[in-house]
């Protein structure tokens, strides 16, 4: 068995409803055109979706994927994590007073729980090879070794890859849990880290995937497929920058925190990408594989930290209720973000609002119509990314 399309989604907290959004368009393009994916590869938020389709492979597009958007609007922060989401930003950006050493400053045992209800695993693992799916992949990573761990549900007759030296991934086999997603989900520091003890070779604790491998697109080529799509909550290309370096305000924690995540998560996605182009390139030798990229483009790199601050401040379009504890809530966020863009992108990875969740979904979706050719058909890329695809 030879993977046709490959889905590669990258981690990303809350942001996961934004690709959710890319996904209720690309998917339906993509059958509307002849090709459903077999192949689907998450790392955190992405790998709650991956898993999320890949329970759903046996429907048609638009039911697949608009079950993965019905998820995305049935979760709330009190689903994903208990603790007080305004007091955690508060102790990372220096806030709090509480100085006790603990795991992680919240508590995901409610996401256990969601990830059992939400997603069907018995039809997920009937799925893979009885009905077209060749794999799922969830990424996460060790604590106690150097790589990234792709936790991989294939059909039988799908080869495994061996262990990519240059890129320190290892690829192991086995039925997915609930455990393994968790696992991928794992953000440090703030989620605390998962213990996996099947199989029983990868047994041990393990963190957020995004740590090492936001974006697996090397597993997902290294698996046999044809054909890539990329969904990301970052731009492949390079940002525009409103103000000349010298007239940009002084950078504060926030500014600092909000690079260094982008560097971790985001970095690596555009190299892959940029990689593969460049090997597709005319007069160089290496198999052909069109990429397809849904996510926003250079000068909406900050778009859902906007759209944070939006919710907060009652200019997005809503649809969960005005209770006292949730405007308690947004007043004590917006003390905490202060008007700083940094901070809001930042809070964007953790803010499971209705609102935000159902902005973020609609974003995703006018960009990945944006992605999209004359008459709705994708487009497939093979050059050299110097700008964003443009319809």
């Amino acid at each position: 068995m030879t993977p046709g399309v490959a889905v590669v989604l990258a981690g990303g907290g809350a942001r996961g409803a934004y690709e959710a959004g890319v996904l209720s368009v690309l998917l339906p393009a993509l059958e509307a055109h002849g090709m459903r994916p077999d192949l689907f590869m998450g790392t955190s938020a992405g790998a709650i979706n991956a898993v999320g389709l890949a329970s759903r492979a046996h429907l048609r597009a638009t039911a697949s994927s608009s079950a993965v958007l019905d998820l995305w609007r049935e979760v709330h922060a009190s689903s994903v994590f208990r603790g007080p989401l305004h007091g955690a930003f508060g102790k990372l950006f220096g806030r709090g007073h509480d100085s006790r050493q603990a795991r992680a400053l919240l508590d995901t045992a409610p996401l256990a729980r969601t990830l059992e209800r939400v997603v069907d695993w018995d039809r997920l693992h009937a799925n893979v090879g009885e009905d077209g799916i060749a794999a799922v992949g969830v990424v996460a990573t060790s604590s106690c070794a150097r790589h990234s761990t792709v936790f991989l549900e294939a059909a039988e007759r799908l080869p495994r890859p061996p262990a990519d030296a240059e890129r320190a991934i290892v690829y192991v086999p086995t039925v997915l849990e609930a455990r393994h997603v968790l696992a991928s989900s794992a953000i440090p520091l703030l989620f605390p880290p998962v213990e996996i003890e099947r199989p029983p070779e990868a047994a041990g604790w393990y963190f957020d995937g995004g740590v090492r491998l936001n974006t697996p697109i090397k597993p997902a080529l290294a698996l046999g497929a044809a054909r890539v799509v990329v969904v990301a909550t970052a731009p492949v290309e390079p940002e525009e920058r409103p103000l000349p370096g010298h007239l940009a305000p002084v950078p504060g924690v926030g500014t600092a925190a909000a690079r260094l995540l982008h560097a971790m998560l985001d970095d690596r996605m555009v190299e892959d990408l940029r990689t593969l182009a460049l090997k597709n390139g005319p007069g160089l030798r290496g198999r052909v594989v069109p990429w397809l990229f849904g996510g926003p483009r250079g000068h909406d790199a900050g778009l859902l930290g906007r759209l944070v601050t939006e919710v907060l401040d009652g200019r997005a379009e809503g649809r969960g209720h005005r209770g006292p504890f949730r405007q308690l809530t947004r007043r004590a966020l917006r003390r905490v973000l202060a008007g700083d863009p940094s901070r809001a992108e930042l809070a964007s990875y953790l803010y499971f609002d209705a609102d935000f969740i159902e902005g973020a979904i609609r974003l995703g979706r006018r960009d990945a119509e944006m992605s999209l050719g004359p008459g709705g058909a994708p487009v497939w890329h093979d050059s050299r990314i110097t700008r964003a695809p443009s319809a």
